[in-house]
């Protein structure tokens, strides 16, 4: 789309006018139903990025055109790490994060079969010793000349419940003791989140930075208040022996540059951005 027509586009649809940030243009671009649908499907990655911007700095009056040229030049995409927790909790590699592994003894049944009649649901009947007659020869009176009687232990059903889990089926897992998750060992929970922004305060900052170095907690927080960026993607990720090169002087809530990437090219489904 060139540049006359978007900002044409800027310039007529007013939806946006009461949004707190590009940001927030950016969400809720996804979630509209008006005219833009249509013209979503013509815009590229960088136009939507460009419509985002200027949508929000149009009330300031500003010059849309030189701005569009401005961002164009300028912009860039990085993304930022934040360490959440050096030794942080993981789902639990025995129970899946559940808690409770399956019964071995039952295989989860909750039953087994009877310790007195071996799942048979009869005994051998005492009184004739299975054959079924008595001493005399006549019919046994306490089997009526079956030679079986009913399991007393399980009441002919042949099953018992499991004296391991209770009949529940399952058992505490004995690795997690049941909270289903366990500490991680040299592992780091990180967040990362993917920017779009042509603030060249900070923009030209990054390009010089080396990748994985230490951003101070005022400029990333002045990064943030100057609402001239978009996070196209955000993520918590588990990291097995991260290797940071100041990992050792780290702590938690330290924010660190990945990587930078200067005017990359942009597509978009549906108005979500992707970087290439």
């Amino acid at each position: 789309m060139n540049k006359k027509t978007l900002i044409r586009v800027v310039e007529n649809v007013d939806y946006f006018n009461e949004s707190n940030s590009p940001q927030e243009i950016y969400l809720n671009l996804r979630s509209y139903s008006g005219e833009l649908l249509n013209i979503l499907d013509v815009m590229t990655g960088k136009d939507v990025m460009l419509f985002c911007f200027l949508a929000y700095e149009q009330r300031f009056s500003v010059d849309l055109s030189k701005l569009y040229d401005f961002i164009s030049n300028n912009y860039s995409e990085f993304t930022i790490g934040e360490i959440l927790n050096l030794n942080p909790n993981k789902e639990c590699y025995q129970c899946d994060g559940n808690g409770n592994v399956g019964c071995t003894q039952c295989y989860g049944d909750g039953e087994v079969d009877c310790s007195e009649c071996g799942g048979d649901g009869k005994v051998e009947c005492e009184v004739c010793d299975g054959d079924g007659e008595d001493s005399d020869g006549d019919t046994c009176y306490e089997c009526q000349g079956g030679g079986e009687m009913k399991c007393s232990n399980c009441y002919g059903r042949g099953n018992e419940t499991c004296s391991d889990c209770g009949g529940d089926g399952d058992l505490e897992c004995e690795i997690c003791d049941g909270k289903g998750e366990i500490k991680a060992v040299n592992e780091t929970l990180v967040k990362m989140t993917r920017y779009l922004s042509y603030d060249i305060n900070f923009t030209k900052k990054f390009e010089n930075m080396e990748e994985d170095e230490v951003i101070s907690p005022e400029f990333y927080n002045r990064l943030l208040s100057r609402k001239k960026f978009i996070v196209i993607n955000d993520f918590d990720h588990l990291f097995e022996d991260y290797e940071h090169p100041n990992y050792k002087e780290m702590k938690e809530d330290d924010v660190f540059l990945v990587h930078e990437k200067n005017q990359p090219e942009l597509k978009h489904s549906s108005g979500k951005i992707s970087v290439w």
